[in-house]
């Protein structure tokens, strides 16, 4: 009132709108009632809750603090995810951290884009960044488009190209990180270091791809990075296996780096009758090696045993095949195999030595040595302790029923790294069985989240024998991949997406006809192995069969039960 003084309108207008005395009073009088009120229903509540914690606790008799629940965030506080309209970016896979539709002009495609490099880190050379850029290009060109570093610069003030990239550690809180922003004049590439750089641009592949029809891509903002630190694949290379061309293998691998894996173990097994043959020559390893440095991938070799090899030599007949893979390979680890792993473990809980496990190899004790957790047959846990702490776990399982969160929760309690490993399905089968592989693996990546795992392995081993194509190994590598990267995608849009997934970056099918026959034949397999084995009383007979009805029958026929199979199965399935 006093600022309305001398102006007789402004103060009507107080007059009008503000509280008289008495109504300021009473209103005050009442806040004070309800504080008061509202005080002493809180007292009371913290007096009988009290009350009853020392109830409980006098009667339960407990000598340990509980801690309380988690606290409740109500829904409204919960910021909602991004709406997705465009259904062509629910197929970009690995599936991008977080992604946000901008209401904007797209933007156009065009032939030829001039890249402008933003170059203001010491410790990465601007050649490094075109270098990246070229491993691109030839994708880039098969596309249709062109990218070419045109211009290198200390700052942004003046960046005038159609795609500006910039690469700086300190703008990230997380390695191999970047961002992609899409608008309608410009594209920018944001990243951590090249390896962010590198899956910025595997992004951006996909991007081309999906919308090349199109003619414009939407306007887009992209901040991704990698859920797993490890995200491996394990090609069996060992005696009888099935080995692709050093050529074919280049393509597999390419295809791997465009789902953003970095690590890929070889395993080799030694068998005393066939000796330590290597698939490859070792000028063909060493330009493998440098292939997979290209792509920011690490070779790790992986040497086992015969499961029958229980008194072998360790230092006599596997130290030379382990030094000369090591000295083959580009990385600094090496994967003990499972049957391996075991005699090493024995060894090691006889001796307590723990520096055993890198003497049998005479190895130097700098390297990282991944070993199989399954392989350890002794109980307890007290063992886990002794070991170095340059020593990864892995816990192989391939069965739905197989508890990655149990084993993982005791590996990492004790100080250690532990590495999920989960399978392709497609061993001891014709067509493999992609509904195994979707559950395993799901299941893999969300013990891998939980428990803070190093990272997870999809590994395709052969049975011998080994009948099933490649092909039928794609499902559960694309799902591997793709899981470890970003573990929060749903079950279902597994199931669903799978055929498209596989259409799209293994076929490059435009007609959606091979992904979903992939897909279709191994739940044929499994569905005509599990409907006959059920049928029988005895539930064992389907436990203890370790491959499918279809495999069985090309192995050994003779041996296959087949009293409950009609061909009313397969019009059941698919009529």
């Amino acid at each position: 009132m006093d600022i309305a003084e001398g102006n007789e309108e402004i103060s009507q207008l107080f007059l009008e709108y503000l509280p008289k005395d008495s109504e300021s009073e009473k209103s005050a009088e009442e806040s004070q009632s309800e504080q008061l009120s509202r005080s002493n229903i809180e007292n009371l509540s913290a007096s009988l809750q009290s009350l009853t914690s020392i109830s409980e606790s006098s009667v339960k008799n407990l000598s340990t603090y509980t801690p309380q629940s988690a606290v409740h965030v109500p829904p409204f506080l919960l910021t909602p995810l991004p709406l997705i309209t465009d259904s062509k970016l629910h197929l970009l896979w690995p599936q991008p951290q977080k992604i946000v539709q901008i209401e904007e002009e797209f933007f156009r495609l065009q032939p030829k884009y001039s890249v402008q490099v933003i170059h203001s880190v010491v410790d990465v050379s601007a050649h490094s960044v075109i270098d990246v850029w070229n491993i691109h290009s030839s994708k880039f060109a098969s596309l249709g488009f062109e990218c070419s570093v045109e211009n290198i610069m200390k700052s942004n003030f003046e960046c005038s190209g159609d795609i500006i990239c910039h690469l700086n550690p300190q703008m990230f809180s997380r390695a191999e990180s970047y961002k992609l922003i899409i608008s309608k004049d410009q594209m920018r590439i944001l990243s951590s270091d090249l390896i962010g750089l590198h899956y910025a641009l595997c992004t951006l592949e996909q991007l081309f791809s999906l919308y090349d029809e199109d003619g414009s891509l939407p306007s887009l903002f992209i901040h991704d990075w990698p859920q797993l630190q490890h995200r491996a694949v394990l090609l069996d290379f060992a005696y009888g296996a099935r080995k692709p061309t050093l050529e074919t293998l280049k393509e597999y691998i390419k295809t791997m780096s465009l789902l953003k894996l970095n690590q890929l173990h070889c395993y080799f097994r030694y068998e005393q009758n066939n000796g330590n043959s290597l698939p490859y020559s070792n000028k063909d390893f060493i330009e493998l090696s440098r292939f997979c440095s290209e792509h920011f991938i690490s070779l790790v070799p992986a040497i086992d045993v015969c499961a029958n090899e229980k008194h072998i030599n360790v230092k006599d007949s596997i130290t030379e095949p382990a030094h000369q893979l090591m000295s083959l390979f580009s990385s600094k680890s090496i994967q003990i195999g499972p049957n391996l792993s075991k005699i090493i473990l024995q060894e090691f809980l006889s001796s307590k030595n723990s520096k055993i496990i890198w003497d049998m190899l005479l190895l130097p004790t700098s390297t990282v040595v991944f070993l199989c957790y399954n392989s350890n047959i002794q109980p307890g846990n007290d063992w886990l302790k002794l070991l170095p702490l340059n020593c990864i776990l892995i816990d192989y399982g391939y069965q739905v029923e197989h508890d990655y969160d149990q084993n993982s929760k005791v590996v990492t309690h004790s100080g250690l790294n532990v590495c999920i490993g989960t399978g392709t399905a497609a061993w001891g089968s014709i067509a493999g069985s992609p509904e195994t592989a979707i559950a395993c693996i799901h299941k893999a990546s969300v013990a891998a989240t939980v428990h803070a795992a190093f990272g997870m392995i999809v590994a395709d081993w052969q049975t011998h024998p080994h009948h099933p194509a490649f092909c039928f190994s794609w499902p559960g590598i694309l799902l591997g991949l793709g899981m470890a990267w970003n573990t929060s995608v749903h079950l279902d849009y597994l199931h669903s997406r799978l055929p498209e997934l596989l259409n799209f970056y293994v076929y490059q099918d435009a007609a959606q006809i091979t992904g979903y026959l992939n897909v279709e034949l191994g739940r044929l397999e499994a569905f005509l192995h599990q409907s006959i084995y059920q049928s029988y009383k005895d539930p064992t007979l389907g436990a203890a069969c370790k491959s499918s009805i279809l495999h069985q029958l090309l192995v050994d026929a003779d041996a296959v039960l087949l009293d409950n199979f009609t061909f009313d199965l397969l019009q059941v399935k698919y009529y």
